[in-house]
């Protein structure tokens, strides 16, 4: 599997005991729909493995197969000691089905007391989960506090779009008169986690079977997370360059379709061969049956899709190897939040582990600097020599289009008699009204195609990519600039171009047009 369905936990310690069978089974049933939903997606729950909420949850979800990632709150030797000696056997027999065990990384600034590193903890799980799972009485959060209503409202606050929460109602031990347990799912808008796990789901399918692996970066003794990133990465950018040539395919049918319209029209026309009548319906019909095949197949809006992962995993990739805990598509512009919301909450899935050490910001820049330099020297002269061809040709059409007029226009006046000579029953003017009319829809639909594949405008970013990686490199290897904050800004500059290049190659989507 790619990107695994990620299901965070927080929740209540002191639960009732006789709330325990229907909390369990409440539980279960919220993460078994979870499942059906993403059929062909790998689960896994981020869990603090606290006693209370968290055990239960994290037994439930074993059972169902799913992996368990743990970031606690400080060393596991001080953790232990908040357990009872019950507890700490749970705790035990957990951990050691866990996959990962690791302090979480702190996400935000403060002094580290105990307070803060539970608060961190929290934020993490919140963080790196398609949906939080909350074991929760429903209190009031208090600023910077660092329990389950604090962590619940963080996952919803400040108009967050991936603020999906499935709430079981939890009372708490000796709270007398309570709600009873029973579950309900919070969302920004309704459909918005169903259609996100649908996204997410869609991707793995279209994964299967695909087994491409690629090193970004060169570790000693590289970390889970950086080969997930990496074994990701390859695989949407493989998806993404089959579906490019599906999608480049369908431009060309298109235009070839548009061109045997014009030219079966303009025989039946002017050489009154009633048969063309049929051929032009033949081509008609087929044309409507690609598209719709084509619309069917969404080529280009995957394409798109799964190139905008595959470069923000390769910039996640990065940061996360040079030690930056932050998701890199955070950094896609406010107008393309909801399109790109599935990759923000993969990333956050995909980084979800332990990551040991960090690869020197002097290193990177020869892994990730020279090699984006590089490419974007080469795209530029690619782009640029595509983009004279295109003018080039309907330069060349457009000549001979001059060329055919005057032709005509000397055959009309001076030579009458050789214009109505006839060739395969055709008189000579209307062979030479075919011959315009085809290299007018030739000349049309090549720069139609051409300027559907915005040659000069990737060619200008290129351009201009190639001058900011050329003046990060620079500033990086001077020795007067802060090299990780360097490729901090480096990043954002990056993922911005991204969601720029996927904004204007979205607007080419192919069109039933005549």
């Amino acid at each position: 599997m790619s990107i695994p369905i990620s299901v965070g936990v927080t929740g209540h310690r002191n639960l009732r005991q006789e709330d325990l069978p229907r909390l369990r089974q409440l539980v279960r049933d919220e993460l078994q729909k979870l499942q059906k939903l993403c059929p062909d997606s790998e689960f896994i729950m981020v869990n603090s493995l606290a006693s209370g909420a968290d055990s239960l949850c994290a037994e439930e979800a074993l059972d169902l197969g799913f992996r368990l990632v743990c970031p606690l709150p400080v060393a596991e030797v001080v953790y232990k000691q908040d357990f009872s000696p019950e507890e700490l056997t749970v705790f035990e027999r957990l951990r050691s089905q866990a996959t990962e065990v690791f302090v979480a990384p702190d996400t935000e600034d403060g002094t580290p007391n105990r307070h803060f590193h539970f608060r961190q903890a929290g934020l993490y799980v919140s963080d790196h989960c398609h949906v939080l799972l909350a074991l929760w009485d429903g209190s009031e959060p208090k600023p910077g506090g660092c329990g389950t209503a604090e962590i619940v409202d963080y996952k919803r606050g400040d108009g967050r779009d991936d603020g999906f929460v499935i709430h079981i109602q939890t009372p708490r031990n000796a709270v007398p008169n309570t709600v009873p347990p029973s579950a309900r799912l919070l969302e920004p808008e309704t459909g918005g986690l169903e259609k996100l796990l649908k996204e997410t789901n869609e991707f793995n399918r279209d994964c299967k079977g695909i087994t491409k692996e690629k090193a970004l970066v060169d570790m000693p003794e590289k970390p889970n997370v950086i080969r997930s990133l990496e074994r990701c990465y390859a695989r949407s950018a493989a998806i993404s360059r089959a579906l490019q040539r599906k999608y480049l395919h369908t431009l060309r049918n298109i235009a070839l379709f548009c061109v045997l319209l014009v030219v079966s029209y303009t025989l039946y026309d002017e050489g009154e061969l009633m048969w063309m009548l049929f051929c032009y319906a033949a081509v008609l019909i087929l044309y409507y049956c690609v598209y719709r095949r084509v619309l069917r197949g969404k080529y280009h809006e995957n394409y798109i899709r799964y190139r905008m992962f595959a470069e923000s995993l390769r910039v996640q990739t990065y940061m996360t190897a040079m030690g930056i805990h932050e998701n890199v598509a955070c950094h896609y512009v406010w107008s393309q939040k909801q399109q790109t919301l599935w990759i923000r909450t993969a990333i956050g899935s995909l980084t979800a582990g332990k990551v040991n050490g960090s690869i020197s910001a002097d290193k990177l820049c020869a892994t990730w600097l020279d090699s984006q330099l590089a490419y974007h020297k080469s795209a530029y002269q690619r782009n640029h020599r595509k983009d004279r061809l295109c003018s080039m040709i309907t330069s060349a059409m457009l000549c001979c289009l001059v060329i055919l007029f005057v032709a005509v226009l000397v055959l009309e006046y001076v030579f009458t008699a050789i214009m109505e000579a006839q060739m395969l029953g055709i008189i000579l003017r209307g062979w030479l009204k075919i011959l315009w009319s085809g290299i007018s829809a030739v000349t049309l639909f090549v720069s139609s195609y051409y300027g559907q594949l915005s040659y000069s405008r990737k060619s200008d970013d290129n351009a201009a990519m190639e001058r900011l990686f050329a003046e990060a490199s620079q500033k990086c290897r001077s020795g007067k600039n802060d090299a990780k904050e360097v490729l901090r800004q480096l990043a954002r500059e990056e993922i911005i171009e991204n969601g720029n290049w996927a904004s204007y190659c979205m607007e080419n989507t192919p069109t039933f047009s005549l």
